[in-house]
């Protein structure tokens, strides 16, 4: 997820619970009548996020959809807390009771509500990945990335907590991949790595050499070795 969007994502879901809770306390002295017109915004907010095409999506480069279902889901914290204690539909109480829920889901893995929260999908924080060594990985850019000849477009990344540092992208491997077992390490350079997958009755191993990103959002530069076939 791009920092920005994770800073802001985090900033405001934890603002709207300790909002949302304060407000509780004195549901009564707020009117309908401004609660009201947050339901309604809520739902619009919603709508606004279906119609967005897909390809406003994506954590890594935050488009509209992004920001419309992260003021969605925090709209419906907000209105959940005083809600809950006026007289309301029982289908309407336990529709936005649900945002609330959300906070027990976040103590115990928070890296994949937030993902949630900032793009509307339960697997955002679940892509395909490959550990090389320490804090080393291969990650799935995208689940949209797989082309027609059933490859994936992987990034290199070194994990740091909640953040992560894109050392590599566009790296395509195959979809059977098993395993990826490093060869090379040079720290200013990059890495050479075999990887394995399946191709039929027999494993396949190549050979790629990852260039980490010189600058800032250029692409690597990938080179692969000859296959070689294991029995």
């Amino acid at each position: 997820m791009a920092s920005t969007l994770f800073i802001l994502t985090i900033t405001c879901y934890l603002l709207s619970l300790v909002t949302t809770l304060t407000a509780s306390f004195f549901a009564r002295l707020i009117p309908s009548r401004p609660l009201n017109f947050l339901v309604v915004v809520h739902f619009i907010l919603i709508i606004s996020y279906l119609l967005v095409p897909g390809s406003e999506n994506n954590p890594e480069s935050p488009g509209s959809a992004n920001y419309l279902f992260l003021a969605f889901f925090c709209s419906g914290i907000l209105v959940s807390g005083v809600l809950l204690r006026k007289s309301y539909h029982l289908i309407l109480k336990g529709y936005f009771s649900l945002f609330l829920i959300s906070a027990v889901i976040f103590i115990v893995s928070p890296s994949r509500m937030l993902g949630f929260i900032a793009s509307g999908k339960p697997d955002s924080f679940d892509p395909p990945r490959y550990h090389i060594f320490d804090n080393y990985y291969l990650v799935g850019q995208d689940r949209t990335s797989r082309n027609s000849t059933g490859n994936i477009a992987f990034k290199l990344v070194r994990e740091m907590g909640f953040f992560h540092k894109t050392l590599a992208r566009n790296i395509v491997l195959p979809s059977s991949t098993d395993s990826v077992r490093l060869l090379n390490y040079e720290q200013q350079n990059g890495m050479t790595v075999r990887v394995f997958h399946d191709s039929g009755s027999v494993t396949d191993s190549m050979e790629i050499k990852l260039n980490f990103i010189i600058e800032r959002d250029s692409s690597s530069v990938i080179t692969r070795g000859k296959p070689v076939k294991q029995p």
